[in-house]
């Protein structure tokens, strides 16, 4: 089984971070169209959206989100908050591993050379922790 993001974000490899941050502070944004993130700011209504490349239409969209105050995004930004709380991000992630038919298999070492590397540093950490080294700190 292999893991695919939610149908709502297929495509969209950026993700603008600030925009957690104005949801968690409760503060609208204006969004350059283009991208799945700047179609929810205007669908959900929790911010404005310009076109890219055109100067007056930025100021336009600021200008609408002061004019309209905080106070009119509030409720849309709270509830589309919530969709990004860690227990609604993780969930895919969590059905994806409780689905997993137990652990994954060991990692498979590629050449002997890796297996006597490994074995000669399990050695050599049991042998400096007997005489009271940390093995990190050398």
């Amino acid at each position: 089984m292999r893991w695919r993001p939610p149908a709502t974000t297929r495509g969209s490899y950026a993700f603008r971070t600030w925009l957690l941050d104005c949801l968690w502070a409760g503060v609208p944004t204006v969004f350059t169209r283009g991208d799945d993130l700047a179609a929810r700011v205007e669908r959900n209504g929790i911010g404005a959206v310009a076109a890219p490349g055109c100067v007056a239409e930025p100021a336009d969209a600021i200008q609408r989100a002061l004019e309209a105050g905080r106070g009119a995004y509030a409720a849309p930004l709270a509830a589309v908050a919530r969709d990004y709380e860690w227990a609604a991000v993780a969930a895919p992630l969590r059905r994806w591993v409780c689905a997993a038919d137990g652990p994954p298999p060991p990692p498979v070492l590629r050449r002997h050379g890796h297996a006597v590397r490994s074995a000669g540093y399990r050695f050599a950490r049991g042998g400096l922790s007997a005489v009271g080294l940390d093995w990190p700190s050398l």
